[in-house]
């Protein structure tokens, strides 16, 4: 049998916010990948980056 530990989250990123409703378990991978897309997206909105360009004149939509 697969023994899984818990691991503690904050929910909304905020590692200063330890108040009990921002706070789960969950599993090791789930918690690595949460982590991962929050990084990434804040990262993407540090550094004001936009993925998704609309050409002007006929909005057509081409990747960066």
């Amino acid at each position: 049998k697969n023994k899984v530990r818990p691991q503690y989250d904050h929910i909304d990123g905020d590692h200063s916010n330890n108040s009990t409703a921002n706070c789960q378990a969950i599993c090791s991978n789930c918690h690595d990948r949460k982590s991962r897309e929050e990084n990434v997206k804040r990262s993407i909105e540090d550094k004001g980056i936009n993925f998704v360009k609309t050409f002007d004149m006929c909005k057509n939509e081409y990747k960066r």
